[in-house]
């Protein structure tokens, strides 16, 4: 059986004494100072609506998995998930931009691909994934720090 040591009890006390003070930042207030005010908006307060867990959360996986009929229908997601990742090629692409990397020509073209694919459906973006795999495995990227 699990027995709460005596150094256990004292860190316990200890913290709830001395509170943390820390509060978690409004996303609203770090995008405007970084100024990616476009990014909470539409990355982050609308698609929010949409995926954040509700009262119905598990409803659609519950008649996917069983397959009990009839199932109701459920609302498309694509168009949320289409920005959520316009969104993260967005942010990758700002972390690219201050990079001094030589291969982030390559990624550049992944994030490019990536856009392409939401655009038009096209798939040339799994090739350029399975060359950036390649091309880790081998250590090309020694650089693969910010600077």
């Amino acid at each position: 059986m699990f027995q709460v040591t005596e150094i256990q009890k004292e860190r316990a006390k200890a913290f709830s004494t001395n509170k943390p003070t820390w509060t978690r930042p409004k996303a609203e207030v770090v995008a405007e100072q970084m100024h990616l005010e476009m990014l909470y908006l539409y990355g982050y307060d609308f698609a929010s609506t949409h995926v954040h867990p509700m009262a119905n959360d598990g409803y659609e996986d519950f008649f996917t998995i069983t397959k009990l009929e009839p199932g109701p229908i459920f609302p498309d997601q694509r168009a949320v998930l289409s920005n959520t990742l316009l969104v993260a090629t967005l942010i990758v692409q700002e972390g690219l931009n201050a990079s001094r990397s030589s291969w982030r020509v390559i990624v550049y073209d992944f994030i490019d691909q990536i856009r392409n694919c939401l655009d038009n459906g096209t798939t040339e973006y799994r090739l350029t994934f399975v060359k950036l795999g390649e091309l880790f495995k081998q250590n090309v990227f020694p650089d693969h720090h910010l600077a």
